[in-house]
């Protein structure tokens, strides 16, 4: 079995998997465009299907919390001259 289809974690997505991705959800933009109701849940099945299975569940987070990374925005001074 390849990598592609063991659905090796960690590694960047192959053009055959964007394409998919972005076919079915341009499928889905033009049924609605056209006044159609697609049904998500069933393309996303159908997707799920032509893509590599994960060998390993999603990992937990390391932080319970992201409090410490709010910061509070300087005052008085524009966002186009903090982005110099």
């Amino acid at each position: 079995m390849s990598e592609v289809e063991a659905g090796v974690e960690g590694r960047a997505w192959t053009r055959r998997e964007v394409e998919l991705v972005v076919n079915v959800h341009l499928h889905m933009l033009r049924m609605q465009l056209m006044g159609q109701t697609p049904n998500k849940a069933e393309h996303n099945r159908q997707l799920q299907t032509m893509l590599p299975a994960l060998e390993t569940p999603a990992e937990a987070p390391l932080l319970d919390s992201f409090e410490r990374f709010v910061v509070v925005p300087p005052e008085g001074q524009k966002l186009s001259t903090l982005l110099r």
